[in-house]
C-alpha cells in the first residue's frame, strides 16, 4: 500500500473497541484496536523495522531491548496503569502504533503523553490521524483533559498535522535530541480536551 491512499473509517466501537478501515480502491482493510498479549512479538518486530527506517523518533538501531519479555512487561504495564496503547494492522501484521501514557502522579493523571510511530510504506494515508481520534475518545472517557507530545521541529508535515488536530506550539526543547552528529530542537505540543 503506497502512495495517496487515504483511509476511511467503515466503523469503530466507542467503548473502547476496533476501528475497522479501507484503505485502496482494492477494499484491503485496516484494523485498529488496542493491543493484546498475543501481539507482542509482531508489535516487537514492528518497532525493530520502524527504528531502521526513521531519525524522527527517539530510539536509535539497536536501542529497543529485543527480549520479547520487555515487550510483554510493557503490554502488562501499560494495562495496569489504565494508559493506552493502539496497534494499527494489515492483514494481522502490525504497521504503526500509538502510546498515551498517564501522568505518573496524582497530580499530572488527568494528562497523557503521546507517541506515534507508522511503519514507512503506510505513512500519509490516514492512519495516524484515525489512531489520534480513537485515542482522543478514549481520553475524553477516561476523564484525560491534557494531551502533549513533542515533535521534531523541523518534522513540518508532523507539526502541521498535530496542529489541524488542535495542538498548539508551547514551547522548544533546544538540543534534545542528538541525531547523526547534530544537536535537535523538538516543539513542545499540548492540546486541551475540556
Amino acid at each position: 500500500m503506497k502512495g495517496k491512499d487515504i483511509c476511511v473509517a467503515l466503523s469503530f466501537n466507542l467503548f473502547y473497541g476496533a476501528i475497522s478501515l479501507t484503505c485502496d480502491s482494492m477494499g484491503r482493510k485496516m484494523e485498529i484496536r488496542p493491543i493484546k498479549e498475543e501481539d507482542a512479538k509482531e508489535f516487537l518486530e514492528m518497532l525493530l523495522k520502524l527504528d531502521k527506517q526513521t531519525e524522527l523518533m527517539t530510539y536509535e538501531v539497536g536501542e529497543h531491548p529485543p527480549e520479547l519479555d520487555n515487550i510483554l512487561t510493557a503490554i502488562r504495564i501499560c494495562e495496569k496503569k489504565d494508559n493506552l496503547l493502539l496497534v494499527a494492522l494489515e492483514e494481522a501484521k502490525i504497521i504503526g502504533f500509538l502510546g498515551a501514557a498517564r501522568g505518573e502522579f496524582n497530580r499530572s493523571r488527568h494528562s497523557v503523553s503521546i507517541t506515534i510511530g507508522i511503519l514507512e510504506d503506510y505513512r500519509h494515508q490516514g492512519i495516524g490521524s484515525a489512531m489520534s481520534e480513537q485515542m482522543e475518545q478514549w481520553a475524553r472517557r477516561a476523564g484525560i483533559v491534557r494531551l502533549e507530545l513533542t515533535v521534531i521541529c523541523h518534522n513540518t508535515q508532523a507539526v502541521r498535522l498535530y496542529e489541524k488536530k488542535g495542538f498548539f506550539i508551547e514551547g522548544i526543547r533546544k538540543k534534545s535530541l542528538f541525531v547523526n552528529g547534530k544537536y535537535i530542537d523538538e516543539y513542545y505540543m499540548g492540546k486541551i480536551l475540556v
